[in-house]
């Protein structure tokens, strides 16, 4: 399983809580966490995680995941992802299916992964939409559905998420009796070869050896309008997020 590292931030509103106390309570964990505090900093959100709150239930989760502030346990992880997952939270569905797509902390189970992947898709979360189409592509938990594979890497490169826009590339190049589109293809390889992907370049160089100069202008201007459009936007933001904390 990729798990990352870096630790990222997504708000949400203050007024989202019911109390002043409560964000107050947040607040405190939070200072406790960037200072390194993180046995202070679990011991506030577990007890913000009991009363009920998805996004201290997910960074309990996540505390036990990856052992700040605590023994790292896979099975509480999962127990505390399952938790806010089951409250709609498109972060904590999605790690819960990780976790089920691994057999980390619950058993391994593909239909699982695809249930949770599913649930986080379809509130736009484009790691998720990523997952879900190598899901269909491997047929893990689903029938093998190309039609499928790509409209969710569409829709996860759509939100800049460089890995589904090489996958996208591998989806449009023809392979056996899969109908491919040559300039797609090529436009996607050569975005995710702008960001530093070393196989979408070599895949680029093979995408010329099969098509006209008609066709490799027409997915050059593919390419620049996806830039402008898929990459450009989101440069600021990492779609690399396993780790990360849920503040108000």
């Amino acid at each position: 399983m990729l798990r990352i590292l870096s630790l990222c931030l997504i708000s949400i509103f203050y007024t989202s809580l019911p109390f002043p106390l409560l964000a107050g309570h947040f607040d405190s964990a939070f200072e406790a966490y960037y200072a390194k505090n993180y046995k202070k900093a679990f011991e506030l959100f577990e007890a913000l995680a009991k009363k009920g709150y998805s996004e201290a239930q997910f960074n309990v989760g996540m505390m036990y995941d990856f052992g700040r502030g605590v023994a790292l346990n896979d099975n509480k992880a999962a127990y505390w992802y399952r938790k806010a997952a089951e409250q709609g939270l498109s972060e904590a569905q999605y790690n819960l299916g990780l976790m089920y797509n691994e057999g980390e902390g619950v058993p391994k189970s593909y239909t699982q992964a695809v249930l949770w992947y599913r649930k986080a898709a379809e509130q736009n979360d484009g790691e998720a939409q990523y997952k879900l189409s190598v899901m269909y592509v491997l047929g893990d938990g689903v029938t093998k559905n190309y039609t499928k594979a790509i409209h969710w890497a569409r829709s996860s490169a759509s939100l800049g998420n460089p890995d589904a826009q090489l996958h996208l590339g591998n989806l449009y190049k023809k392979r056996g009796n899969v109908p491919g589109n040559n300039a797609k293809a090529y436009a996607w390889y050569r975005v995710a070869a702008s960001q530093g992907y070393e196989s979408a370049n070599d895949n680029k160089k093979l995408m010329v050896t099969r098509m006209t100069l008609s066709e490799i202008a027409q997915a050059n201007e593919l390419a620049v309008k996806y830039w402008e459009k898929f990459v450009e936007p989101f440069q600021t933001e990492s779609y690399f997020r396993r780790e990360k904390l849920l503040p108000p």
